[in-house]
């Protein structure tokens, strides 16, 4: 069992200050998300500090959200659940999946459970009527505790070093948690310096790339530059009033934005500089051949044939292939992950 170091968790000092200022502002259904997201937020040092599991934890959260989600839909007048269409769908196709392949109830159960909850979540805030200064307040608890984050992130570096493993106070473990916070919150920033122009949330951008670093995450360097490129063209799209002008004025510090990270993974991130260190050299072509010997290293693992994520897309179809070609067109099923 890894064993790991209890002084992450006291680093819970840094979100605590935000969730007892907000701890008397909210009542009612505001109090419930405010709880949900204290929680959320604070899973992985609970479990470091007292043992409680980080997915008990989040198990709670689930049971809240479902909770208020169905009390908002009883006492609102004029419910309604949006693209309900396409849930429709999306529950009919489980159900086919769930007749014509060999899986049971509870794997059908389990499967919905999974991928409802994201439903869940926009049907309640759909639905959800609260007053303008708490939906205010949430939004700037949000925000605060996403910063605090890389705070965070930061004041555990000397105490670790750069691992995947401890997520701010997030949780301990899951990687991929890094890198979508870490993308979250510079796609949110990155637009909100697009409608504002402040400093602020060029600082923050920033701020989620070195929360990225510490964890070790390198994928999302890649497409970073294309996530924030596709941002800026859909700012100036619904902002056509001079579309070249902006285009021109904005266009050195987009540059800037979208290439320097980039720069600062290579070099930052270990294992994507040839000298395999903090601060080593930029060399693109280094980069292109570690990750074409990560996705497709070419030798089988433990006798299977097929190895790396690379290979992934075409082991699958031909695991679907060679079972018929009614699994080809319909596939094996439900998957919980």
């Amino acid at each position: 069992m890894t064993a790991f170091d209890i002084r992450v968790g006291y680093l819970v000092i840094f979100v605590l200050p935000v969730i007892i200022y907000y701890l008397f502002k909210f009542r009612g259904r505001a109090f419930v998300i405010y709880a949900i997201l204290s929680l959320a937020f604070t899973a992985g040092s609970i479990e470091l500090l007292i043992g409680f599991d980080t997915n008990d934890s989040l198990k709670i959260c689930e049971l809240l959200i479902w909770v208020l989600t169905i009390y908002a839909l009883l006492i609102t007048p004029k419910r309604e659940i949006p693209y309900l269409r396409y849930l429709t769908g999306f529950v009919l196709i489980c159900s086919i999946s769930y007749i014509i392949n060999p899986v049971n109830f509870v794997q059908l159960f389990l499967f919905l459970r999974k991928y409802l909850l994201f439903v869940a979540v926009l049907v309640l805030f759909h639905n959800i009527k609260l007053h303008d200064k708490d939906r205010e307040n949430l939004l700037k608890f949000i925000i605060l505790l996403f910063v605090s984050q890389i705070i965070v992130n930061i004041a555990r570096f000397p105490i670790t070093g750069q691992t995947e493993p401890y997520i701010g106070t997030v949780s301990i473990l899951g990687g991929s948690i890094t890198a979508i916070f870490a993308l979250v919150g510079i796609a949110f920033s990155f637009s909100a310096y697009l409608y504002k122009r402040k400093l602020i949330y060029i600082v923050l951008i920033f701020g989620f790339l070195i929360f990225s670093i510490i964890g070790i995450k390198r994928g999302h360097f890649l497409f970073l530059p294309l996530l924030l490129l596709i941002q800026y063209f859909v700012y100036l799209r619904f902002t056509q009033e001079n579309f070249w002008r902006k285009a021109l004025i904005s266009a050195p510090i987009v540059l800037i934005v979208t290439v320097l990270p980039v720069y600062l993974g290579f070099i930052l991130v270990p294992t994507l500089n040839p000298e395999n260190v903090i601060g080593g050299s930029f060399d693109p072509a280094y980069v292109i051949n570690f990750t074409d010997e990560y996705l497709n290293p070419g030798r089988p693992l433990a006798g299977i044939e097929y190895s790396g994520r690379g290979d992934a897309p075409r082991a699958v179809y031909e695991l679907l292939k060679n079972n018929g070609s009614m699994t080809l067109l319909l596939g094996l099923g439900l998957v919980i992950l």
